[in-house]
């Protein structure tokens, strides 16, 4: 269910090429965040059907248990990959966005593992940028070992709109 917070619109849409798949967005709850921010997944599993659902779901699972204890965003994609690149020793990858958005401090810290950067579209200006187009690391699964940045954009304006995606 799509969570409120006041001071965001939030929506979300899924819709798979097939009748499952590996793509997946969820709203976590992390210890200690606040009620004016919003926590954010989205994942995007290699290839399509039974066996990418299979990995998203386990992904989930492992990401909504370390959610609860974890305080950096990529430290949190760092277990996770530890997790999966056990599971498929590198045959199959994933990749993943987190983010909190905190409407008070009018901020969004965020960490990728090698998912499409954030956009930020200011209907004010027309103007559509990409946050920090150098931030991101390997997809989850590619190799043990890998490390996660957790990154800070804090220039967010009443109005904008932050675009995330899959290619699914």
């Amino acid at each position: 269910q799509t969570p409120r917070v006041r001071g965001l619109d939030i929506a979300a849409r899924s819709k798979y090429c097939d009748e499952t798949g590996g793509d997946y967005y969820d709203y976590l709850d992390i210890e200690g965040i606040g009620p004016h921010s919003l926590v954010v997944a989205l994942g995007d599993v290699m290839g399509h059907g039974i066996a990418a659902a299979l990995m998203m779901a386990t992904a989930r699972g492992v990401l909504r248990t370390q959610a609860r204890s974890q305080g950096s965003l990529g430290r949190l994609l760092t277990d996770l990959n530890e997790h999966i690149v056990t599971d498929t020793k590198g045959d199959r990858f994933m990749t993943m966005f987190l983010a909190v958005v905190d409407v008070q401090a009018m901020s969004m810290r965020w960490a990728s593992a090698g998912h499409d950067k954030p956009l930020i579209f200011d209907p004010k200006s027309g103007i559509l940028t990409e946050i920090d187009p150098s931030g991101g690391g390997l997809p989850l699964g590619v190799m043990a070992g890998e490390t996660y940045e957790e990154l800070t954009f804090t220039g967010l304006q009443q109005g904008q709109v932050v675009l995330v995606g899959t290619d699914g």
